[in-house]
């Protein structure tokens, strides 16, 4: 990204100037009194961009967490105004890839010891969850001493996401990428102990592998193709140090160094034999901790626990919550689609009418509902990739019908907390099934116990160091579970459950009769399972007054639900796993339902934003009949105007009176919370610009470009200040000739903002609906 001036301010940091690359600038940081680097990225876009640029920032702000003599810091990672930035300390130093340029190749000890500090780096990197993802000469900086040091942490995410090959960020088929991330796109720790292998490779050669073309090279590495030993251009290099080079640049992973600190351990032993070994690299925290900064490491795993984390970690009011939620879910195109499709099923038809906005949803259906039905669509998503095993695709769906059996015994003993039962319920296989999705390694050294006899629950902690249960703990807590929430998650061990006393002991309790029952259902052979299901009724039935036929009506009902919900969000395995609870619990299969209106999708293209925004209108339209709250027919105007149209953020500011100005009270899109909260809102009288024309004359405004000649005057400072935004429309919203709000939305780009004649009605529709409410609140 290169703008077209320097910023005066990121967050905090007071520019200075550019450095030269393309966005990064030298910045002062007025709180600490010292200079730093500071990188600016592209403006995230629409929806899934937004919810991309939650995730990097999330995955970014991982690395803050490295502390490393060689490693360049990065201090911070947020977001101003929709435009992502990284903050580095001002290390100083020479780059490397000057050094190579003007000394070509570097004597093979020289080039050791840089290699080597590069990976102590990166082996406290990978120790605590982080890769680097983009090591080249161009990351690293030589100390007075001719130290290495590493820069770069926690950038890779954002610059892989431009399409432009630019000195110094990835290309798409970079040398220093590994075959094995050609291949698959699935980059791992032993990827970046290829690019510390190409990065020596490069020291000792005086320049890159001569293959070619980097297409050409990137092929042929990716069919297993090795480059020719550095020895051929060093003359300097000995045998042991070319196979060392070598063995790093190995196209099968499994053939190179076991991870950076084996390969530096053999660059220090070359330099020196003498050399004492080095203490392993320390790891922070208990088992849980270290193993799931092992599973950050995945490509995904981040998405799946930024997007879980967010939902369960919503709370406060109950406007905040609601408006938090349905940002959270607007985010992700498919969770939205899903969830729209789960609640428009013939189970919630009582409600009246099809349902499309998520907003409309939580209204009707209860914050908790939906924030559990958007927790599990989001784990059975990311937990049913095509390339698992097909036990492990079972074991997702036997999750969610679990949390369908738990919600369902909860409701009928008529108490308050059939969500946080069905989340318990779902959740308490977690640890299994986070073990087995993102530790292969570790999955196979516990099938090969199980295959010499000895039990699974027995196996787990003898590889992994703690059981299953702790594992689902703590990704549980890391996750923002209530306490009492991450407590019922674990197996019951009570021969007798009692009857429960508190409101945590029924959670549990409840939680583990529904996976229990789960369990035996899934039970193939006949006579086990009936000896299993007698059991379950002894151990549960005093204590929670469930009787046999009690279990097998609720377990016959949740097989219909669980065929419902299959159909409507494309659950994949669950022909077979029905087929397996049919055989328990009797012949007959689920029916068909009636076939459902499909809801409007979330990414809308433009031949479908006129179906969105009458679908939206008649979602008000449903709700305007009901008893409804204000707060909640606004919020509907605003989603429904979000995912109808081309804007990028949409804003609703309401008058303050104690202030006279209107300012912004919810939004949706790339970076509204932090434009809300450093005051988004103007006067509503005593200025001359384009909001305040707006306003008296209560008509509606459009601003192709705000840098037009004859428009750029009447833009507001603190606007441009406030958002990246190139165009925008004002709906404003007058009651009895009084402005008293305001509908805003902006595109990042001049001119995306083309609203045809029957687009740009619905839209005036949607505020005039706001008109109405407010209205009807009123009289």
């Amino acid at each position: 990204m290169k703008p077209e001036s320097a910023p005066q301010k990121v967050g905090r940091y007071d520019i200075e100037r550019a450095t030269g690359a393309g966005g990064a600038y030298l910045a002062r940081d007025p709180r600490e009194d010292r200079k730093v680097l500071v990188r600016l990225f592209p403006p995230a876009g629409k929806a899934a961009d937004g919810r991309r640029t939650d995730i990097m920032l999330a995955e970014s702000r991982l690395a803050t967490e490295l502390a490393h003599p060689n490693v360049v810091a990065l201090l911070e990672a947020g977001e101003d105004g929709g435009l992502p930035y990284l903050v580095f300390e001002n290390a100083g130093g020479t780059p490397l890839a000057q050094v190579i340029a003007r000394e070509r190749r570097l004597a093979p000890k020289r080039a050791a010891a840089i290699a080597a500090d590069v990976l102590a780096a990166l082996r406290h990197a990978h120790a605590h969850g982080v890769m680097h993802r983009d090591l080249r000469v161009g990351s690293i900086l030589l100390d007075a001493g001719g130290g290495g040091r590493v820069l770069d942490f926690g950038v890779a995410p954002w610059v892989a996401q431009e399409p432009t090959t630019r000195p110094g960020e990835p290309r798409t088929l970079s040398r220093h990428l590994a075959p094995e991330y050609l291949l698959s796109g699935r980059y791992t720790p032993q990827c970046d102990v290829y690019a510390a292998g190409m990065l020596l490779y490069e020291m000792l050669a005086g320049g890159p592998v001569p293959e070619g073309d980097e297409t050409s090279a990137a092929r042929r590495r990716a069919a297993g193709a090795g480059p020719v030993p550095p020895s051929q251009f060093n003359a300097a290099v000995d045998a042991a140090l070319d196979a060392l080079v070598l063995r790093a640049l190995a196209a099968d992973p499994d053939k190179r160094f076991d991870g950076a600190g084996a390969m530096r351990a053999a660059l220090r032993t070359w330099a020196d034999p003498a050399a004492a070994p080095e203490e392993p690299e320390p790891e922070a925290g208990g088992p849980p901790e270290r193993l799931l900064r092992r599973m950050r490491l995945s490509h995904d795993f981040p998405a799946l626990s930024y997007t879980i984390s967010t939902i369960s970690r919503v709370a406060g009011s109950e406007d905040e919550n609601v408006s938090a939620l349905s940002n959270i879910i607007l985010r992700d195109f498919a969770l939205t689609n899903k969830l729209l499709r789960l609640v428009n099923t013939a189970y919630f038809g009582q409600y009246g009418g099809t349902i499309s906005t998520v907003s409309r949803a939580v209204v009707i259906l209860g914050f908790d509902r939906v924030r559990s039905a958007a927790m599990a669509l989001m784990l059975m998503e990311q937990l049913q990739d095509d390339a698992q095993v097909a036990q492990l695709r079972e074991d997702v769906v036997a999750g969610y019908y679990g949390g369908l059996l738990a919600r369902e015994l909860v409701s009928r003993a008529n108490v308050s907390d059939a969500e946080e039962v069905f989340v318990c319920t779902m959740f308490q296989g977690l640890g299994r099934l986070l073990v087995r999705f993102y530790l292969p390694q570790e999955t196979r050294q516990i099938d090969r116990l199980v295959e010499d006899g000895l039990p699974e629950e027995q196996a787990a902690p003898k590889v992994l160091g703690l059981g299953y249960d702790d594992i689902g703990v703590g990704a549980a807590r890391a996750w923002n579970f209530p306490e009492r929430m991450v407590q019922s998650m674990r197996r019951l061990t009570d021969e007798q459950v009692r009857r429960p006393e508190t409101p945590e002991q029924r959670l549990r309790a409840v939680a583990g009769l529904a996976a229990e029952l789960c369990a035996t259902l899934r039970e193939r052979d006949a006579r086990t399972r009936e000896k299993r299901m007698r059991a379950l009724v002894d151990r549960f039935g005093k204590g929670l007054g469930v009787t046999r036929e009690l279990l097998e009506a609720t377990a016959m009902q949740c097989m219909q639900d669980l065929a419902r919900d299959a159909r409507a969000i494309g659950l994949r395995s669950v022909d077979d796993f029905l087929a397996l609870l049919a055989a328990a619990l009797g012949p007959r299969r689920p029916e068909p339902e009636a076939a459902q209106p499909a809801p409007i999708p979330t990414a809308v293209p433009e031949a479908e934003r006129k179906a969105v925004l009458t679908a939206g209108i008649q979602d008000i339209t449903n709700a305007l009949v009901t008893d409804f709250r204000l707060n909640d027919i606004l919020r509907i105007i605003l989603e429904t105007m979000y995912r109808g149209s081309a804007f990028a953020r949409v804003l609703l500011c309401v008058r303050d009176p104690s202030s006279g100005t209107l300012k912004a009270r919810f939004g949706l899109g790339a970076g509204v919370d932090d434009i809300i909260s450093r005051g988004f809102g103007f006067p509503v009288t005593g200025t001359r610009d384009v909001f305040q024309a707006a306003l008296a004359s209560g008509s509606d405004v459009l601003v192709d470009d705000v840098d037009a000649t004859g428009i750029v005057a009447h833009v507001p400072g603190w606007l441009r200040k406030s958002t990246p935004g190139k165009s925008f429309a004002l709906f404003p919203i007058v009651v009895n000739r009084k402005p008293i709000g305001m509908l805003y939305g902006d595109a990042d780009a001049a001119g995306a903002l083309k609203f045809p004649a029957e687009e740009l009605a619905l839209l005036r529709t949607l505020r005039n609906q706001a008109v109405l409410a407010i209205r009807q609140q009123s009289a």
